[in-house]
């Protein structure tokens, strides 16, 4: 091949900053108990240990309630929650909350409702895009409101309730 040739039509990858191009960032956490009161953050969130359930990548950090990136980029983040009303028309919410410096404010980017009849279950699910271009101030966080007679269910072994980061790729 000739130097012209390889100018014209370059192949192969660039290596910068110690990785192949986009690096896979995934990661999942699980409520393992219920809550039944107001909670704001939830702070017992935890990574599932079942078979082949995992995080791929740094993942992220969790720490009294308050999740951060450990990657700058656009972030896909859902959340799962299986409410119960406890009596007929009542009802609760599970929101996603973000932050661009470091907690001092938080707004309000997403919420998942319930209200259901006496002892009915309702799984929701929500899925949001971020731009996180700040490791130190973009964060998010999760909240629970018991608005009437509701439970914000949890489980050890399986996702009811859960909180799952995908990093999608460059911002």
């Amino acid at each position: 091949l000739s130097l012209k040739w390889a100018k014209k039509f370059p192949i192969g990858v660039l290596i910068k900053d110690g990785y192949v191009g986009n690096t896979v960032e995934v990661d999942q956490y699980l409520l393992p108990s219920d809550l039944s009161s107001d909670t704001n953050p939830i702070t017992t969130f935890q990574r599932p240990t079942g078979t082949l359930q995992s995080h791929a990548g740094t993942g992220m950090t969790y720490s009294s309630g308050i999740f951060s990136f450990p990657k700058t980029g656009i972030w896909k983040v859902s959340l799962q929650g299986k409410i119960k009303a406890l009596s007929t028309g009542h009802s609760a919410y599970m929101y996603l909350w973000t932050t661009d410096d470091d907690g001092s404010n938080w707004d309000e980017v997403m919420h998942l409702r319930n209200e259901d009849e006496s002892s009915r279950r309702t799984t929701c699910f929500g899925t949001t895009f971020l731009d996180i271009t700040d490791l130190s101030n973009h964060k998010v966080k999760v909240s629970f409101d018991e608005s009437s007679d509701a439970v914000l269910e949890g489980a050890s072994g399986t996702i009811a309730t859960g909180v799952f980061f995908e990093r999608l790729g460059d911002t």
